[in-house]
């Protein structure tokens, strides 16, 4: 078996150090001590980091997963916080890829490739369960063609600067994690409070 990088991958790996060396590193001190800010994360955005997998036909970068990871361990030699960020958002990018439908890219995966929402957030962890999904307490209840979502959530990565969250929240009363849904919440959703 192979394990070499191809031309390609290599490339990739090139471009994300020579970026890490220019705009992350030098921040990086910055952000130890103090949260990532707007005009830093617009840049990463311009420079197509929030939408690294996300395919090229939905107007993102398509990178594999090898390439993906190369990008990520570049940004975290730089700045762990910076490869946080970058990560979680591309996971929920990667999430809407594979799991949304046409009106999801449109309405939220597209608010990502455009850098209108300069992160995506996920909102899992909750002061009673932790990161134990299978215990968390926020529950979604059907009203109509809507859920109504009620709960808190506490450590969302990202939750500044998110035009979006992915919610998790108990939608069946089966114990564990089999009750548990994934929604897609606006931050202008009414009753929404951050």
């Amino acid at each position: 078996m192979n394990f070499e990088l191809n031309p390609e991958d290599q490339e990739i790996r090139s471009w994300a150090r020579k970026l890490s060396k220019e705009i992350i590193l030098p921040m990086a001190e910055k952000h130890s001590r103090e949260k990532l800010s707007a005009d830093f994360l617009r840049k990463l955005s311009s420079e197509g980091l929030m939408k690294l997998m996300v395919p090229e036909t939905h107007d993102g970068m398509g990178l594999t997963a090898i390439q993906f990871s190369l990008v990520i361990r570049e940004l975290a030699r730089a700045c762990a916080s910076t490869a946080v960020s970058v990560a979680v958002t591309n996971m929920i990018a990667d999430v809407l890829v594979r799991e949304g439908n046409a009106t999801h890219h449109q309405k939220f995966l597209k608010l990502l490739t455009l850098g209108e929402s300069l992160t995506a957030s996920f909102c899992l962890t909750e002061n009673q369960s932790g990161s134990d999904a299978g215990s968390i307490q926020t529950r979604a209840e059907k009203k109509g063609s809507q859920y109504v979502i009620r709960g808190e959530k506490i450590y969302v990565t990202n939750g500044a600067f998110s035009k979006f969250f992915l919610v998790m929240a108990r939608s069946l009363d089966i114990p564990g994690a089999k009750g548990i849904s994934a929604f897609l919440v606006d931050r202008e959703s009414p009753g929404l409070v951050i």
